[in-house]
């Protein structure tokens, strides 16, 4: 450990010499009457760097908020579509852009329609939501989703297992779609057997181990994938389950993979590839 005392008096830079056993300081500063501590002069230098990632990550979420969070001035619809309000806290403000009019949404009411409508259309106008808006709602819902702040209305709506497995599919293909333009239907992989569903992951795994030599870094994310493929295989291989525990638990990995992964459309192209391939 490094001695806590600042190099001379006049330095705010720590001393580089190593403290004594079982003291804080180094032989030099030991000796010191009232040695100048490291931590003191340097406490108002980690206050302001928490306070500009603070103010960073702030505007970050206004940003992905969308328009009108703070100026109402701009907003088209007057209330909300779900609860009739005329005004919503900014922590579940949403909004997007249509043909230069600003629709604004209570977060869970919108992600709810995303999350399970496989085309969203906007309520208000009957017109599909662009892809653009629906990757910004979807990076919203996994910053709140790491805070543990609520994706929908109803607490108990993300406890049933059937809409639950229907979302996570949903919103797999929706990223699928967005990859090749093309509708991608969730019944492709949803509607597999047990033998196609080992087939699949089994392919899955294999192009993810191609994809992962690429690094050399044994803790790279595309090792990690790998490892989260391989574990859904080594369980279909090892357990003896039904295709709907399968498609359960198998969906969940891939979403979260997409959700994980700054280049989604590598992992969408080994998606399609290894559904194609059987």
């Amino acid at each position: 450990m490094l001695c806590n005392a600042c190099k001379n008096t006049k330095s705010t830079e720590r001393c580089s010499a190593k403290a004594l056993k079982n003291l804080s300081f180094c032989g030099k500063h030991a000796k010191a009457k009232n040695p100048k501590l490291w931590q003191e002069q340097n406490h108002n230098v980690a206050i302001r760097i928490q306070k500009i990632w603070r103010g960073f990550n702030v505007r970050r979420c206004m940003k992905l908020r969308g328009p009108g969070v703070l100026n109402r001035k701009v907003r088209n619809n007057d209330e909300e579509l779900f609860t009739f309000a005329n005004s919503v806290h900014p922590e579940h403000y949403f909004a997007f852009e249509e043909d230069a009019k600003n629709y604004w949404f209570d977060f869970r009411t919108i992600y709810q329609i995303c999350s399970e409508n496989l085309t969203p259309i906007n309520p208000y106008t009957r017109k599909p939501i662009d892809h653009i808006t629906r990757q910004r709602l979807r990076e919203l819902a996994y910053y709140r989703e790491m805070r543990l702040l609520p994706l929908f209305h109803n607490t108990l709506y993300a406890q049933d297992r059937d809409k639950v497995l229907a979302n996570r599919w949903i919103t797999v293909c929706q990223h699928l779609d967005e990859f090749q333009d093309d509708e991608v239907n969730p019944l492709l992989f949803t509607e597999l057997n047990r033998t196609q569903l080992w087939e699949f992951t089994a392919l899955l795994r294999a192009s993810m181990l191609n994809w992962a030599r690429e690094h050399n870094k044994p803790h790279s994310r595309r090792n990690i994938y790998f490892i989260w493929i391989t574990n859904c295989w080594r369980r279909q291989s090892m357990e003896v389950d039904t295709a709907r525990n399968i498609t359960f638990y198998l969906g969940g990995t891939i979403l979260k993979i997409l959700k994980d992964c700054k280049t989604p459309h590598e992992v969408c192209f080994q998606i399609l590839s290894a559904r194609y391939g059987l």
